[in-house]
């Protein structure tokens, strides 16, 4: 038997086996991330300039030297079955496409992520204008 738990509401999910979960809103950012019972995500203190100082798991990128958010206009659940679980934040409307992938096995101490990121344009030179795609995880503990 899977200690694996998947919720999803309105954009919101939360995932959690027996060791962790993790609580992420509908931009993709997590909210919580308990850790053996403990909660890793207070006071989250970034550097003063960076619009999300206060966040922790979030995509960004920069455009013309902004900083951009993704933003996610599809929610995809790829697996939920007793080994993992594998959710996608994407937006595939924006000139720069991109799926924020959150992968949680039911037996590890960690969660896994990646980008993708394709250019949704007919012309290279604005998808060469983004530069610094991250995929962003802060823990202040």
């Amino acid at each position: 038997m899977s200690d694996l738990k998947l919720s999803v509401n309105d954009g919101r999910v939360r995932m959690s086996n027996a060791n962790i979960q993790l609580v992420l809103n509908a931009e993709g950012k997590a909210d919580s991330l308990i850790f053996h019972g403990q909660e890793l995500l207070e006071n989250l203190k970034g550097e003063k300039a960076d619009p999300d100082a206060q966040h922790t798991f979030y995509c960004d990128y920069h455009v013309k030297g902004k900083t951009v958010n993704i933003k996610p206009n599809k929610l995809v659940v790829i697996e939920d079955s007793t080994d993992r679980i594998h959710v996608a934040y994407i937006d595939d409307v924006s000139q720069l496409g991109v799926a924020y992938h959150f992968i949680l096995p039911a037996k590890d101490d960690a969660i896994y992520s990646y980008v993708k990121a394709w250019n949704n344009t007919q012309s290279m030179i604005k998808a060469v204008s983004y530069t610094h795609l991250r995929a962003h995880e802060t823990l202040r503990h």
